[in-house]
């Protein structure tokens, strides 16, 4: 993937309907390397390069992108991504400059999970919402309802 603000994992087709249509907005993934992942999709999710999750369906290949709302680490090895449901924003407002400076303003929490596990959560603060509704409203071409 060239754009290090995508990180792209695939979904079984039974997972990736619902991911797309907003039934289910969120992912778990195992990773190696503890609190220095050895993959590289992870190292950016957690340092806060990564801004879209782009999800493919493994069978098909039918792709789609959202943005990340949350990552929780829970433990050494799994996190949760979570994203908005953008299923009516285009591509080109997610990548807007308005849309990446909103997501830049995220706060980093610490604490523990129900299982008494560390966890870490990188969570938007608000006006993400407005700030990508005002990004597809400029991408929006004129006289399109």
């Amino acid at each position: 993937m060239s754009d290090d603000r995508i990180v792209e994992f695939k979904s079984f087709p039974e997972h990736y309907e619902k991911e797309k249509n907003g039934i289910r907005i969120s992912t778990y993934r195992y990773f190696e390397g503890g609190e220095k992942p050895t993959d590289e999709r992870f190292k950016r999710l957690f340092d806060g390069t990564a801004k879209l999750i782009q999800i493919r369906n493994s069978i098909t290949e039918e792709a789609f992108l959202r943005q990340i709302t949350d990552v929780a680490i829970y433990g050494f090895d799994m996190c949760i991504i979570s994203w908005r449901d953008d299923s009516k924003v285009s591509k080109k407002a997610l990548l807007s400059d308005a849309a990446v400076e909103a997501g830049d303003k995220r706060m980093r929490e610490g604490g523990l999970d129900s299982n008494g596990n560390k966890c870490y959560g990188f969570n938007y603060k608000n006006g993400l919402i407005a700030a990508i509704q005002k990004a597809e409203e400029a991408t929006k071409p004129k006289g399109d309802d």
